[in-house]
């Protein structure tokens, strides 16, 4: 079902491109492509002469919010990780073979995940999803918008382990339900934002997207004892508001075992270091926590 629909989403896009629908030469369009950009993940930048099936699995730390305002403890609850959008989710962000018009629908799916971000209810996600259609029809493409409906109503719900699950900001797979008072607090302490104002305000204010490089969602490979420690770690240690950018598994050894995660006011990886024999935590860092 999956390869159907992408391969008639490939031809209807292909006939879009040849005969130039009227976005081709919408500036208003081609001006709203233009002021989105992508950004690799380190998941993207396999390291130097390593071996893919071998490689350590990016930590469910990837993409939490550390310091004073986040949860502290790992285990209390679902935890929030701010909004990241990487555009159509691995389809066409706009007409693959217009310079002009590469992007034309992006800001539909960037809209289209900041609902899916918080997820709620099955009603809710299906009129994210006729949202999303109809602005891909307003650009000039009501085939492919009527596609990409299809896809997310057939692959966006929320059992899936995907990155654009329905509710795929939540550390978990998060069933449909109205959103608790609980939930929506952490939304609106991570923002400072009320209600529905924070999908509006993410959707223009996104700009940087994440490439897609894979779907697989690391929150899913489950935290360690150790990447528990270093969680709360970093929540008393911090004195501002951070993001953990990327973290995986390090070297090891009978002794020790270390850590390596990206946070994203660093531009240098910071190092936990755990020592099997006497259980104490070690940090190497140039950071200012």
């Amino acid at each position: 079902m999956k390869k159907i629909i992408l391969l008639t989403a490939v031809s209807v896009i292909a006939t879009s491109c040849q005969t130039l629908q009227k976005s081709e030469r919408d500036p208003a369009s081609e001006e709203n492509s233009k002021i989105y950009s992508y950004q690799n993940l380190a998941s993207c930048e396999p390291e130097p002469n390593a071996d893919a099936a071998q490689a350590p699995k990016f930590s469910a730390l990837t993409g939490l919010l550390v310091g004073p305002g986040a949860i502290q403890e790992m285990r209390a609850e679902a935890i929030l990780r701010p909004f990241t959008s990487d555009g159509c989710s691995s389809s066409p962000d706009g007409l693959p073979l217009s310079i002009a018009n590469s992007r034309v629908w992006v800001h539909c799916c960037v809209k289209h995940d900041t609902k899916y971000w918080l997820g709620g209810t099955e009603e809710q996600k299906e009129e994210a999803d006729k949202d999303l259609e109809q602005c891909i029809a307003k650009t000039g493409h009501p085939d492919i918008a009527k596609l990409y409906r299809l896809f997310v109503k057939r692959f966006g719900g929320p059992n899936s382990h995907s990155s654009y699950r329905w509710g795929y900001g939540w550390s978990g797979q998060r069933a449909y339900a109205p959103l608790t008072q609980v939930e929506m607090n952490q939304a609106q302490s991570m923002y400072s934002m009320e209600g529905t104002q924070i999908y509006q305000v993410l959707a223009v204010s996104t700009r940087v997207l994440q490439s897609a490089c894979s779907t697989n969602d690391p929150i899913f490979n489950g935290l360690s004892k150790e990447e528990e420690l270093i969680y709360q770690s970093l929540n008393s240690k911090l004195k501002r508001n951070d993001i953990i950018e990327w973290a995986k598994p390090g070297y090891f050894n009978l002794d020790r075992k270390e850590f390596d995660m990206k946070l994203k006011s660093c531009d240098q990886p910071v190092k936990f270091i755990f020592s099997k024999k006497t259980s104490e935590i070690s940090v190497e860092t140039d950071c200012q926590f």
